[in-house]
């Protein structure tokens, strides 16, 4: 149902739009040993002086880390894709996935034969634990 309105003194005919639907939003935890960025970027001009940031969670939402980073001379467009280009950055940098991989890679050099564990092998299991920790 819609209302319709008319106000002769103005002649303004047309119909009121509806109420917006309120929506619950609910936050689910991230598969544990993923992190999560939130960024942002904004231009006080078209373009103008502007910036980005970011802040990283973890599975458990602390914070693991933050930058921000000024910029001269952007649209607020090229600010927010910055910010996300330098999330993925941080990202791939500071990764510690890796650590587990190399410590598995330096392992296998010293054997012939391929090796396989149905659980952590004794020389990762304090990498594996700081991957788990965040």
């Amino acid at each position: 149902m819609s209302a319709t309105f008319s106000d002769q003194s103005f002649s303004l005919h047309g119909r009121l739009a509806r109420a917006p639907v309120i929506k619950s939003v609910v936050w689910l935890p991230l598969v544990p040993v993923w992190i999560k960025f939130n960024t942002n970027g904004a231009a006080l001009k078209s373009p103008g002086v502007g910036g980005c940031g970011g802040v990283i969670h973890n599975c458990r939402a602390f914070v693991k880390g933050c930058f921000v980073v000024p910029l001269s001379h952007v649209f607020a467009f090229e600010a927010k894709l910055i910010a996300a280009l330098l999330a993925i950055n941080y990202a791939w940098k500071y990764r510690t996935g890796n650590q587990v991989v190399g410590a598995l890679f330096k392992h296998a050099l010293g054997l012939e034969v391929y090796a396989w564990w149905f659980s952590n092998p004794s020389f990762c299991s304090l990498l594996v634990g700081n991957d788990c920790m965040g």
